[in-house]
């Protein structure tokens, strides 16, 4: 469970995107670009983090800006899923407004327009350096 608050912070990032994957690392800085369409919800302008490769049993320190062309209401669900290879270390439905808004300082409804958050989430220790590519949606 330990792991889950890390992935719940970056599966944020795509969470609202409809059925957007996280998007990608830029090998050469410590920023990340978007793979979503522009049709999404949430538009990304830029998602910054440090230190770069990130490193198990430190904390990270997550930046993130975009867009919303809508509000996020009540009610809204977000599916989490987090892999290692093929296998699947988090599959899970939340409460988008009780569980990660509030772990970024938002409350539901959150208004369209401009968002922008910071946060640090120390890596479980335990935690190997392999990619583990994060996906989120909210269902339709």
């Amino acid at each position: 469970m330990k792991f889950f608050a890390p992935a719940l912070v970056l599966a944020y990032l795509s969470a609202i995107a409809n059925a957007a994957s996280l998007p990608v690392q830029d090998s050469a800085s410590n920023s990340i670009s978007s793979c979503g369409s522009s049709s999404d919800l949430l538009t990304i302008d830029s998602i910054q983090y440090s230190p770069n490769p990130p490193v198990p049993g430190q904390a990270l320190s997550v930046s993130f800006k975009g867009s919303l062309s809508d509000q996020i209401p009540d009610g809204t669900e977000a599916v989490i899923t987090v892999k290692l290879g093929a296998l699947t270390l988090i599959n899970q439905t939340v409460d988008f407004c009780s569980k990660v808004a509030p772990q970024l300082g938002q409350t539901c409804p959150v208004p369209k327009g401009q968002v922008s958050f910071s946060k640090q989430v120390t890596l479980p220790a335990g935690l190997r350096r392999l990619r583990h590519p994060c996906r989120g949606h909210c269902p339709g």
